[in-house]
């Protein structure tokens, strides 16, 4: 491929997949942009089998699966990445961006391999992302130290690893624009019926302090409800904590919506409960929306800088599942405290515009392709 003046940038993602994730949908805002304004992109995922799009793609973008076959993890391990290696030779991609932390790794010994420039991005909140994985926390400090540009989603990922005095470190909010012409527009009903949330069924998304919500809330509110839209591990642990606490009848567990903005819009509140996180795409989505939410302070710093507290949401200390109600118990009985947050939340729109933060990316795609290139000999 390589840098054509005329056609722009020849642009390669690494990534695990592109499911239905939060990184997913970022590098498939970003990558439709990049393709629509006329740079080269494609998609190099670290998975084996070709799998449905979470999110749809710009037909210009090739998506390439590039996992191997049979044997013990270490030998496909090595075969993929020589396979990776000969496809970004072949390519000759101006810069190779890539997500998720032990991706990261990988990318940044693949651009040394091939002589092309790295930029990675770590999407999660490492500290406790990495609990029990010393090996993987220094690969991954040593790895951004080498990496040619890192782009973080919160001033907490950077101080983590030490980048913050770091010239070629960035923060870049995650990009999200609302479908007007296909989503109806979220409006206030005198009575909640709907608390909701979405997210992957797991621990660290805390889940179940929803549910024991809806138990304390069942009788003072017997006509509400709880949906809680994704898949995980802890599912049939959840639906039997419901059974439990008398609520079953009360939560649902839909799965997995390929129209989850649709399904967002029906919530009277969105209620998110994680200990750790960056910047959840659900939280941003939902307040774009104008759905009054409430939030824990989720360890990463991803909730302050989305939240100013009690005007364009509300939130509660990790855990703290008596403020939780405290501030449900609020949130449901005040419709102008609900109609004050849904019209402040939706400012939040202008921060995320899609065009805005590919033009954040682009700039660091330019200065870190500028900064890399190798220096013409002056002496000749």
């Amino acid at each position: 491929m390589g840098n054509d003046s005329q056609n722009g940038l020849a642009l390669c993602f690494l990534t695990g997949g592109m499911g239905t994730g939060g990184a997913e949908r970022v590098i498939a805002t970003l990558a439709n942009i990049f393709a629509g304004q006329g740079h080269r992109v494609k998609i190099l995922c670290m998975g084996r089998d070709k799998k449905q799009a979470g999110y749809e793609l710009d037909r210009k973008i090739e998506v390439v699966y590039t996992g191997v076959g049979r044997g013990c993890f270490l030998a496909r391990k090595v075969r993929q990445l020589r396979r990776i290696l000969v496809l970004l030779k072949s390519y000759r991609p101006d810069i190779l961006i890539s997500f998720q932390n032990y991706i990261n790794i990988q990318a940044v010994f693949l651009g040394k391999a091939a002589g092309i420039p790295v930029i990675a991005s770590e999407r999660s909140f490492p500290g406790k992302n990495m609990e029990g994985t010393v090996g993987l926390n220094r690969l991954c400090k040593w790895a951004y130290s080498r990496a040619d540009a890192v782009v973080c989603q919160t001033k907490e990922q950077r101080e983590y690893f030490g980048l913050r005095n770091k010239g070629n470190s960035y923060i870049i909010m995650n990009p999200f624009r609302i479908p007007v012409d296909e989503i109806p527009e979220y409006t206030i009903r005198d009575e909640v019926l709907l608390l909701g949330s979405t997210g992957r069924l797991e621990e660290s998304k805390n889940f179940s302090m929803l549910i024991r919500l809806m138990a304390n809330l069942k009788d003072d509110f017997p006509e509400l409800r709880l949906v809680i839209w994704g898949e995980g591990s802890q599912k049939e642990a959840l639906i039997k904590l419901s059974e439990e606490l008398g609520v079953r009848d009360r939560v649902e567990f839909p799965g997995v919506s390929r129209d989850i903005l649709n399904e967002m819009g029906k919530m009277d509140i969105f209620l998110f409960s994680s200990r750790y996180e960056g910047i959840p795409n659900a939280l941003i989505e939902a307040m774009c929306m104008g759905i009054p939410c409430i939030s824990t302070r989720f360890e990463g710093g991803g909730a302050e800088l989305l939240i100013r507290n009690g005007e364009n949401g509300l939130l509660v200390d990790t855990d703290n599942e008596p403020k939780l109600e405290e501030k449900t118990t609020a949130l449901i009985s005040d419709e102008d405290l609900r109609r004050k947050i849904s019209f402040e939340a939706k400012k939040l729109r202008s921060e995320v515009e899609p065009e805005m933060i590919a033009g954040k990316w682009m700039e660091v795609i330019q200065r870190t392709i500028d900064r890399t290139k190798p220096k013409k000999d002056e002496s000749r």
